[in-house]
């Protein structure tokens, strides 16, 4: 049956995938990895993928020719090899990315490297004074933060003394008030003992007068 063919060939390319993807790794540690060498293992491993695409799309192909009761079983059995073939494309995925910027990086360092190469003495003395242009501005300008911030905080600390002192009069004030208030209570339970003993003191003489009056009714009486 072709199926078997198709299942046999994508097990010998995922295997050929394997072993390039290994020689791969094997070169990036070697420090072999020039544009060349990963334009050739790129190709190799494309090359590669569209093979096994290919047959495993014969592969379905004969499986629709099964009968029915035997289609489940050879998805199930081509299931793992496309398991197999995803994880490998995940993995030269990330190889070929790193790769890529690995390569982006040190074109870029030697850029500036050979950059700096050729620059002039004069060149160099006006990047130094740049830079220490920059450096006195940056430092002029957190001279002024200081300062300001500075400003800020005896600003801050006048508005509070007044704040201190506005409390401190109206508190000066309210005791003012208590004190009159307990003044006034004071004064007010003084004229109310002074009251209460004038009216002990009228009632005190209307009883005596009343006694006498009683007194002198009595010998008067005793007398006739």
């Amino acid at each position: 049956m072709d199926i078997f063919f198709y299942s046999e060939e994508i097990d010998n390319l995922l295997e050929d995938y394997r072993k390039l993807l290994s020689e791969f790794q094997n070169k990036i540690k070697g420090n072999e990895k020039n544009n060349l060498i990963i334009k050739k293992y790129c190709d190799d491993i494309n090359f590669i993928t569209e093979r096994i695409k290919t047959a495993k799309d014969a592969y379905f192909i004969e499986i629709r020719n099964l009968p029915e009761d035997e289609q489940d079983n050879y998805i199930n059995k081509i299931r793992g090899k496309v398991s197999t073939l995803e994880n490998l494309n995940i993995q030269y995925e990330f190889l070929k990315n790193k790769l890529i910027y690995e390569n982006k990086q040190d074109e870029n360092k030697n850029n500036e490297i050979n950059r700096l190469k050729y620059v002039t003495p004069k060149e160099l003395e006006i990047r130094g004074n740049l830079i220490q242009d920059q450096t006195e501005q940056s430092i002029f300008r957190m001279k002024n933060m200081v300062d300001e911030s500075e400003q800020i905080t005896r600003i801050a600390a006048v508005k509070l003394n007044e704040q201190n002192e506005k409390l401190r009069k109206v508190k000066d004030k309210v005791d003012d008030v208590d004190i009159n208030v307990s003044s006034a209570k004071e004064t007010l339970k003084e004229i109310m003992k002074e009251a209460a003993s004038d009216r002990f003191i009228r009632l005190l003489s209307i009883m005596i007068f009343i006694v006498l009056v009683i007194l002198i009714t009595v010998l008067l009486i005793t007398t006739k």
